[in-house]
């Protein structure tokens, strides 16, 4: 690793197979870092960018949801919004990868001084099925879609089961790390699968990345003005905000993603 990103490592300190990963901690001097199969899944982030547009902004515009957070990674979005969610239900397929994060990144998601949140061990697609809870906020923060596995829950049919699960005026959040506007067409087909099933949503730039915030007949619809104004203003600052109309013309006619035909999101 520090060959192949430049990291400075100073110890290992797990090194687990299991049947869904290779699950590793990286620590060096100044941060340490949690991989999946040799890909950086979290490092430190002072400033929590990811963990606030992801869970942050859609729980303080909710008041105090009761969340299901789907995959787990550092869990900091927990530790983010753990002080007013009324509860967390983290529901991750790979208990090691939840033991790992509790461990070394317990000053991110704060596992061990807050009480209302749960574990289970369980696929996100058989956990949506199944449950018979409904939520006010569903964060998906499920690796990005390298693999068939993890891209069926960027595919219709699981945004259909995610919404089925959400409350009036519920919101389910997931982002994109990649860029709207390069050659990449990843976050166009993501933006134009979630399209297909969400009522009303709406997206917000920042720095490249893209954020997604749907919900059904019952999601506050707020100006633009008023979305953008509720985020916390030292993260501001180079935000742009996409309506669904700006969403559906960017988008016109990619690929919708669905069980058949993953691959087109998996290698595009």
């Amino acid at each position: 690793y520090e060959r192949i990103y430049g990291w400075q490592v100073t110890a290992m300190p797990l090194v687990r197979y299991t049947p869904y990963h290779k699950v590793e901690i990286a620590a060096g001097a100044t941060q340490t870092r949690l991989l999946l199969n040799g890909r950086r899944q979290f490092a430190s982030d002072p400033q929590l960018t990811y963990a606030y547009f992801v869970a942050g902004y859609p729980a303080r515009l909710l008041g105090s949801p009761r969340v299901a957070l789907l995959g787990c990674g550092s869990m900091a979005t927990v530790g983010l919004i753990g002080d007013f969610a009324r509860s967390i239900d983290i529901v991750d397929i790979d208990p090691v990868v939840f033991a790992a994060a509790r461990e070394h990144f317990q000053s991110f998601n704060r596992l061990d001084r807050l009480h209302n949140w749960t574990f289970t061990a369980n696929d996100a697609k058989h956990f949506l099925a199944n449950t018979p809870a409904t939520y006010d906020l569903i964060l998906h923060d499920i690796t990005p879609a390298r693999s068939r596995q993890v891209a069926l829950t960027y595919t219709v049919e699981f945004f259909r089961l995610a919404r089925a699960r959400l409350s009036p005026g519920g919101i389910f959040s997931i982002s994109s790390l990649a860029p709207l506007a390069d050659g990449s067409r990843y976050s166009r087909r993501m933006l134009a699968t979630l399209g297909q099933v969400f009522e009303h949503y709406f997206v917000i730039v920042r720095r490249g990345s893209g954020y997604f915030y749907g919900g059904g007949s019952g999601l506050d619809e707020r100006t633009p003005a008023a979305l953008l104004a509720a985020i916390e203003e030292a993260r501001r600052g180079g935000a742009t905000l996409y309506s669904r109309t700006q969403i559906e013309t960017l988008v016109r006619g990619e690929k919708i993603i669905t069980l058949s035909n993953v691959g087109d999101l998996i290698f595009d």
